[in-house]
């Protein structure tokens, strides 16, 4: 290479730097830039409603809880038979007014009882809570489930008792 070509050269290349950005990176750089705040502001907008759908659960859990320990309670003082479909207990059934989540309406508290299969019903029956909720943009619902015996679980011999030639 001759002296006259590293000059010119020279001089593109400082041509080139001297212009500044183009409005095609301009316009690829802004592009990128408003893509990647649009993903942001969707993901953040995911938590939030995740967020609000855990809390909502979590109240609805707590509900459910009261009133299962509601009914053993009912159970244990002897009042069992009095426990059917959405009576029976203190807690009442229906819409709950005392909930603190915000945005969240038409929490219910529904019960019912159930004999299980190949026993009585006066042994053992099973509890179905059922708790429902609706909000802006959801609904759900959570189950809980308990078996209640009313009647003590049946000894098992002792192994001694199965066979006597034991010592």
């Amino acid at each position: 290479m001759t002296s006259d070509n590293v000059k010119a050269r020279t001089v593109r290349v400082s041509m080139i730097s001297s212009r500044g950005v183009g409005f095609t990176e301009c316009l690829i750089a802004t592009t990128l830039f408003t893509f990647t705040c649009l993903g942001l502001l969707t993901l953040y907008q995911q938590q939030i409603s995740v967020s609000v759908s855990l809390a909502t659960w979590r109240v609805a859990a707590v509900a459910a809880d009261e009133k299962v320990t509601d009914i053993l309670i009912t159970e244990a003082n002897g009042q069992g038979t009095l426990i059917t479909a959405d009576a029976g207990g203190t807690a009442p059934a229906g819409a709950l007014n005392h909930v603190p989540v915000a945005q969240l309406s038409g929490l219910t508290r529904r019960w019912h009882t159930n004999p299980l299969a190949g026993v009585s019903a006066r042994d053992a029956r099973v509890v179905v809570v059922v708790m429902s909720w609706q909000s802006q943009n959801q609904t759900g619902t959570l189950m809980r489930h308990r078996v209640i015996n009313s009647r003590p679980l049946i000894k098992l011999p002792r192994p001694a008792q199965f066979n006597p030639a034991l010592p």
